[in-house]
C-alpha cells in the first residue's frame, strides 16, 4: 500500500520524534512518503497530489 503522511509540524501533538516513529511503523508494511505543511492549504494540496498520483490513502 501507498500512503502519504501529511505533518502539520505547528500542531502542539506533533514533534520529529512522533513523527519519525509513525512514519517508522507504517513502513513496516507499506511504501510511505511523509510530507510537511509550511502554509494555509497546503495539505489539502498535497492530499489532492496523492490521489492524482493513484497513492492509497492519506
Amino acid at each position: 500500500m501507498r500512503l502519504l503522511l501529511v505533518v502539520n509540524s505547528f500542531a502542539t501533538s506533533v514533534n520529529p520524534r512522533n513523527t519519525v516513529q509513525v512514519h517508522q511503523y507504517l513502513a513496516r508494511h507499506h511504501d510511505v512518503q511523509v510530507v510537511e505543511t509550511s502554509e494555509r492549504g497546503h495539505a489539502t494540496r498535497f492530499a489532492t497530489d496523492a490521489v492524482t498520483r493513484g497513492l492509497d490513502a492519506v
